[in-house]
């Protein structure tokens, strides 16, 4: 398992931020947060029944989807992630989005080990 943070743009509907990022290989999926959710003004969709998410400790139920955007090596993004209140970090990057674009963790060195912005470019078309 690896983990490395990052501050990178999270884009909105009409806004951009610079979002602490949690890059976590050991989360199946994304997570964000409700306040940051309202904050980007992201879209959401619920989901046809809560999802009940295990954690190190226990666990929670998260009922809502948001879709996200991120700027990464100059190239901008897709990902989904589930709103999940309480979170601790405000974006959380797990392994699907991680396989999805072939992004690699070098926790030793706190970098991600990235595709060319040619091949990340290719996957978006």
């Amino acid at each position: 398992m690896g983990v490395i943070r990052k501050k990178l743009p999270l884009i909105g509907r009409r806004r951009q931020l610079r979002v602490e990022c949690l890059f976590d290989t050991g989360a199946s999926a994304s997570f964000i947060s409700p306040e940051l959710v309202r904050a980007l003004r992201l879209p959401k969709t619920n989901l046809l029944k809560p999802l009940r998410i295990r954690l190190g400790k226990g666990s929670t139920h998260v009922s809502q989807i948001a879709a996200t955007m991120i700027r990464l090596n100059g190239v901008t993004l897709a990902d989904t992630a589930y709103v999940m209140p309480g979170l601790t970090e405000g974006y959380v990057v797990g392994a699907e989005f991680l396989e999805r674009y072939d992004i690699r963790l070098d926790p030793k060195r706190r970098r991600l080990l990235l595709p060319s912005k040619r091949h990340l470019s290719l996957i978006l078309v």
